[in-house]
């Protein structure tokens, strides 16, 4: 979830929406996420009844540290693909998850 947390806050239901899960979920996982000391909550300055899910100082180093081990598993596959090839796996990666549904598989068939 905190890949899709911009630093400046997101709405709850955008980053729901962004992480492909419902509502209730998503405050689940930022309730225990605000316990754990990564995010907090904020009124929105543009709609006061709004909150925004804002990264506390700790959720700042796990994102950053994540960043970074993002950056070298990246750089890692493209070494070993090159760099052409590695674009060509992203971009066949991207149009497979884009023909998901949004919501995990269809176990009925």
């Amino acid at each position: 979830m905190l890949a899709y947390l911009d630093p400046e806050g997101t709405r709850p239901g955008e980053l729901a929406c962004l992480a492909g899960r419902n509502k209730q979920t998503m405050g689940a996982i930022l309730d225990e996420l605000d316990r754990l000391g990564y995010v907090r909550r904020t009124p929105d300055p543009g709609d006061r009844r709004a909150k925004l899910i804002m990264p506390t100082e700790r959720g700042l180093r796990l994102m950053e540290a994540s960043d970074g081990f993002v950056a070298v598993i990246e750089q890692k596959l493209s070494d070993a693909l090159g760099p052409d090839l590695y674009q060509e796996f992203r971009a066949a990666l991207r149009r497979s998850v884009a023909s998901l549904p949004p919501r995990g598989y269809d176990t009925e068939g």
